[in-house]
């Protein structure tokens, strides 16, 4: 299993999607479809939306170049329920935001019952869609601010509410080896103000008739104890890039460049 690696973030990832939709072995197909009826028999509220997920990747000291080839949310979450991330997992690239309030906090999300994880703690972001395609290139930085304004109620572009916003972090390597493009968000607000931002969102999103995707949002002081404290103690599952984010953010975890590792990952 590789180690979880950070590197500097800015214009040097670029996705391509080749058009092409992915062709699974029948029996892989077959056990994908068998795990998503058993999830919507048990009355699980998913949509078999398309999903990215990564056909090659070409890496140099300079950047990265990955292509991408079109499948579907029951292949997604068939890898991740049954950790099945070998040959023909699906194998993301996705977009996360850290979050820190005006007062030094870390925004961190606890997902929602009628997600793929509920539960699980991670940062606010999610997955390239169909929207996010420009040509034949998918476009992350639009993909990150349609999800901050869609779980969060945030446009990026409100400076009565954002101090910054900037590419961070690019994280791969660990258990599922997916691509996390992170970006940061410096607000304006506070803990208070952006909760009760928060909840304004939430009361809009059901009148829509529509789920909020965290059940809450969890604030954790930017500072070594906090963190550490979010690892011991706090037994929730976390995402892969969530911990190692937090760390690098307070410089407790490495953070390298390609050309310090010979273009390779």
């Amino acid at each position: 299993m590789p180690e979880i690696a950070l590197y500097r973030f800015n214009d040097n990832v670029k996705v391509n999607y080749t058009g092409r939709r992915v062709v699974l072995p029948s029996q892989y197909a077959a056990d994908c479809e068998t795990h998503w009826r058993s999830l919507m028999k048990a009355g699980r509220k998913h949509f078999r939306g398309d999903v990215f997920t990564i056909s090659e990747e070409v890496i140099g000291s300079d950047g990265i170049v990955l292509s991408a080839e079109l499948t579907d949310y029951a292949h997604f979450i068939y890898t991740i329920h049954r950790r099945s991330f070998g040959r023909y997992g699906c194998r993301i690239i996705y977009a996360s935001t850290l979050i820190v309030t005006s007062d030094g906090k870390f925004v961190i999300g606890i997902m929602g019952k009628d997600t793929f994880a509920p539960g699980k703690l991670q940062l606010v972001g999610g997955g390239v869609d169909q929207g996010d395609i420009a040509g034949h290139q998918i476009d992350l930085n639009r993909c990150i601010k349609k999800e901050i304004a869609e779980e969060v109620g945030i446009d990026v572009g409100n400076t009565s509410v954002v101090k910054s916003f900037e590419p961070y972090l690019l994280k791969t390597g660990g258990p599922s080896n997916f691509y996390s493009a992170i970006f940061k968000l410096d607000l304006t607000a506070d803990e208070n103000g952006l909760s009760l931002l928060y909840e304004r969102h939430v009361q809009n999103l059901m009148r829509q008739g529509k789920s909020p995707e965290f059940s809450s949002l969890l604030f954790v002081p930017a500072d070594a104890g906090s963190v550490d404290g979010l690892v011991t103690f706090n037994q929730r599952e976390k995402d892969e890039n969530l911990i190692p984010a937090l760390k690098a953010a307070i410089g407790l975890y490495p953070v390298k460049t390609l050309a310090e590792n010979n273009g390779r990952l």
